[in-house]
C-alpha cells in the first residue's frame, strides 16, 4: 500500500495529538499551557482540549460560533476537603472589615 505525503503528515498529526491527548488531561493543566476551546454557535457544546500551538487550525467548522487558542496563565489552587478555605491573614482581615459595619 502506497500512503502519499500528504496522507503521512496527516497521520503524524493525528498521532501526535492523540498522544498529547492521552497525556494530559484538562485537570493536569499548568501555566504555560495551550487549550483549543470551541463553543457551538447555540452554546450548548463546548469542547477543551490541550494542544501544540504549532498544530493548531485558524478555522471553524460548521455550527461552531467561536473557535480559541488560549494559553493558560494562571491554575487555581486545589483546596483539600481537610484545609481551611481561608488563610489566619485573611479571616483577621474580613472580621476588621465587618467590624467597621458594625457586623
Amino acid at each position: 500500500m502506497k500512503i502519499t505525503k500528504e496522507k503521512l503528515k496527516q497521520l503524524i498529526k493525528e498521532e501526535v495529538q492523540k498522544s498529547l491527548n492521552e497525556r494530559k488531561s484538562l485537570s493536569d493543566a499548568e501555566v504555560g499551557d495551550f487549550l483549543e476551546i470551541e463553543i457551538s454557535s447555540d452554546g450548548y457544546d463546548t469542547s477543551v482540549l490541550p494542544i501544540d500551538p504549532n498544530e493548531y487550525e485558524n478555522k471553524m467548522s460548521m455550527g461552531m460560533g467561536q473557535k480559541m487558542l488560549v494559553k493558560v496563565v494562571q491554575v487555581a489552587e486545589d483546596y483539600a476537603e481537610d484545609k481551611p478555605k481561608f488563610s489566619p491573614e485573611e479571616i483577621a482581615a474580613a472580621k476588621a472589615r465587618a467590624a467597621k459595619f458594625g457586623l
